[in-house]
């Protein structure tokens, strides 16, 4: 269901928000995820990716690991999410990026992603503040089988509208879709025991001020 984005002056349409936004990015990593599950016939596996296929999403997108703990974090990042955090964020749990109040239902939501396995979309906001104008936003995670052939991984994006200002930015949920994906192998069931251990994130190269999204097999 869509509801309006709601701001401290009025009501924002959806479709306001949409045009809003640069959705380009997000609908490359969209395209290229979709693409691989349907010659595969089934859920992407993380060392599939290739980074070049989605070249002009690169500074839009991000990789996650879903740990036995429930804790997703960012393992490799693209230049905007580190702007809006206003630092590295390689290592830090997705959440970090959203309001308290918002990290409950995002868990809900990425839970669904690894378990489903499904699609999530989300339609954020970050309200006016010193140094700050308002912001709108979208993000998208999809997932990627890790090593065991768990859905265990992900690659999503974030695109937001307007300049960032005074960082951290934080965002509220505005509207959570969670689209079961559906044709697909079967996964195998999680396995008891040991999570393992965390994969080291090598820096990316800087290429002017553009952070280059690196893939490693962690």
């Amino acid at each position: 269901m869509t509801r309006p984005t709601r701001t401290e002056t009025g009501v924002i349409s959806m479709l306001t928000h949409s045009q809003a936004l640069q959705r380009a990015p997000l609908a490359i990593i969209d395209a290229y995820w979709h693409g691989l599950a349907e010659v595969s016939g089934e859920v992407p596996a993380r060392a599939q990716i290739d980074p070049r296929a989605i070249e002009d999403a690169l500074d839009n997108a991000f990789l996650l690991h879903h740990l036995p703990e429930g804790v997703t974090r960012v393992r490799v990042a693209g230049l905007h999410l580190n702007d809006l955090a206003g630092k590295e964020v390689a290592g830090r749990p997705l959440g970090d990026l959203f309001h308290p109040e918002a990290r409950e239902e995002l868990a809900r939501g990425l839970a669904a992603v690894f378990s489903g396995p499904a699609a999530l979309s989300l339609r954020l906001s970050a309200p006016e503040g010193f140094g700050q104008d308002a912001l709108l936003g979208e993000m998208t995670v999809l997932p990627l089988r890790g090593e065991r052939g768990q859905a265990d991984r992900a690659i999503g994006g974030v695109v937001t509208s307007g300049p960032i200002g005074q960082t951290p930015r934080r965002f509220a949920i505005e509207e959570l879709e969670i689209t079961p994906i559906e044709g697909l192998a079967p996964l195998p069931a999680p396995r008891q025991g040991f999570a393992e251990p965390a994969a080291t994130w090598e820096p990316a190269p800087l290429s002017g001020q553009h952070l280059r999204l690196v893939i490693s097999n962690d």
